[in-house]
């Protein structure tokens, strides 16, 4: 499924959008991003100005999908898949290798910032757990009700997402 010229072979089945977000079971407007993003590219845009790509996509897609479904970004994925240029046909097992040797330190990263997500939430469970204790201890007592201490925020930014640190 070769390229000659800029002309489909003949062997080529080519899909307009429509069709690709069927066969892909994603939507037109996710298949406009990818490819305003650089992700994919038309095989060849006729004169009325409909996009035709290459049918081989419909593989392809499905992964972008699943992927941002876990949490990576669109130009992660770009970084993994298209580098350079967009991919106008399904990548063949040689390009699929290549483009995993990209994807593990990107991968890696999301693992570390997986890692420091787990250790904030496991010390923020502790804070409130600590807190549920006092709530037990104040209810049961008499005397005047202490209040807690108050967390001091400082703000955090993390890939993707805005969150604040306790400490």
């Amino acid at each position: 499924m070769e390229l000659q010229c800029g002309v489909p072979s003949i062997t080529q089945e080519l899909v307009l959008i429509g069709e690709l977000a069927r066969r892909s079971f994603t939507t037109t407007k996710a298949i406009r991003t990818y490819e305003a993003r650089g992700l994919i590219a038309p095989v060849l845009r006729a004169a009325n100005r409909y996009r035709y790509f290459d049918a081989s996509l419909t593989r392809i897609v499905p992964v972008f999908t699943n992927m941002l479904s876990i949490g990576l970004a669109l130009r992660d994925i770009r970084a993994i898949f298209a580098p350079s240029d967009p991919i106008q046909a399904c990548p063949t097992d040689g390009q699929l290798r290549e483009s995993m040797l990209r994807a593990a330190p990107i991968y890696r990263r999301y693992i570390e910032s997986i890692d420091a997500e787990m250790i904030d939430l496991a010390e923020r469970r502790r804070a409130f757990e600590v807190r549920l204790e006092r709530c037990r201890v104040e209810r049961e007592s008499t005397g005047a009700v202490e209040l807690p201490e108050p967390f001091a925020n400082r703000r955090r930014v993390r890939p993707g997402r805005v969150s604040y640190e306790r400490s």
